[in-house]
């Protein structure tokens, strides 16, 4: 039986509709392929891929209709409470060899106009934040994982390549406890708030991440281990949650990050260019990061942006967002040949870590080179 199937010849009204279409015959065999081409799409669900699938995206764009609140693309191995479906999914079954390729001009972009709820915590004067009302766009962190244009929770195998990632509603590519994975070849064109590029979160291990170039508006490249419990929500500023694997059962060290090699990235943004934090007992270690060159875009560029050019640190190592940091939890670290523009500090770590290596840092901007809150386990060559 043919393996390979193009959306572009499944009958449907909508694209939703052929693509539902595509999905179901193509779940008839146990590996196959599915091609967007002809064509741009326009969704207004997520797209859920089965385990042992490809989705190529060839020279076409995958756009989210105005005021969609969902993923582009998430695994189907997720289920959800039809009456709270923001939640914690009430089942994670195990994925395995995903793939998502661009070809050409592929690209996946977010809707024009982002949809937008009441956000309790900002009723009245609460929060104090001018830029936070009651009735806001549902964009960033505090509107959890919906917000995420790829978001992939327990599996083994990934691949995601060759795409321009433009109009994010938060982050752009995330993974949870997945392990064997290779993340290459983006662009990002973000400009929202907590708009990282790739998140590698709690339980997640041997993967690679390299050339990633453009503009991210949080952390262009985020190993972050910061999980601990279910909450309810909301949860204090937090509406839903962002990581979709939670609900599992996982010890301390299935929440390690370890593992990982971060190469050749180019970004500019804000915030941080590539970030390494652990808290509430949750441990990275074995990361190398290896190829950092901070890029610049001038005052005309950047107009219209609402987000602009401001990095506390090209590279971050730390503690935050949490509790039971201890020392140590971070160990086993290099970090090189990394230059910095207009960073306060090309490196900047402010917690008590093992083992990190920091070589061929440079800025070139005022900023600092090196920023060690505790330089005790860190060794500059």
């Amino acid at each position: 039986m043919n393996n390979v199937f193009f959306v572009y010849d499944f009958a449907g009204k909508t694209d939703d509709e052929k693509i539902d279409a595509c999905l179901a015959a193509a779940k008839a065999v146990e590996k196959r392929t599915i091609i967007f081409n002809k064509k741009d799409y326009y969704i207004s669900k997520a797209i859920e891929i089965p385990s042992n699938t490809e989705v190529i995206i060839d020279n076409c764009m995958i756009k989210q209709q105005d005021e969609v609140f969902d993923n582009i693309f998430r695994g189907d191995n997720l289920t959800f409470d039809p009456n709270d479906p923001y939640a914690y999914p009430t089942e994670i079954r195990e994925l395995k060899n995903i793939k998502i390729t661009g070809k050409g001009t592929a690209v996946l972009e977010g809707p024009d106009v982002n949809k937008k709820g009441r956000h309790p915590y900002f009723a009245g004067n609460e929060g104090n934040w001018s830029f936070q009302k009651e009735i806001q766009e549902m964009t960033g962190d505090y509107w959890g994982y919906k917000t995420h244009h790829i978001d992939i929770a327990r599996c083994d195998g990934f691949e995601v390549s060759g795409l321009t990632i433009k109009k994010t509603s938060g982050w752009a590519v995330n993974f949870t406890l997945c392990w064997n994975g290779y993340v290459h070849d983006l662009y990002f064109d973000v400009d929202v708030k907590n708009g990282d590029g790739v998140n590698l979160r709690s339980g997640c291990h041997d993967c690679v991440i390299e050339r990633i170039k453009g503009i991210t508006t949080d952390d262009s490249v985020a190993i972050n281990a910061t999980s601990k419990e279910m909450k309810k929500y909301p949860n204090g500023r937090v509406m839903y949650p962002g990581d979709l694997a939670i609900p599992l059962k996982t010890t301390k060290e299935t929440r390690e990050i370890y593992n990982i090699k971060v190469r050749d990235i180019e970004t500019c943004g804000r915030h941080h260019g590539v970030i390494v934090l652990a808290s509430n007992g949750c441990q990275v270690h074995d990361i190398e990061i290896d190829g950092f060159t901070e890029t610049y875009r001038t005052p005309e560029e950047m107009e219209g942006r609402v987000w602009g050019l401001k990095r506390e640190s090209t590279i971050k190592i730390y503690t935050g967002y949490g509790t039971d940091y201890t020392a140590g939890d971070i160990y086993n670290i290099t970090v090189k040949n990394v230059k910095a523009k207009y960073a306060d500090a090309a490196v900047y770590c402010n917690c008590e870590v093992k083992n990190v290596v920091l070589e061929n840092i440079s800025n070139e901007g005022e900023g600092e080179v090196c920023k060690l809150d505790y330089p005790d386990g860190i060794t500059i060559k």
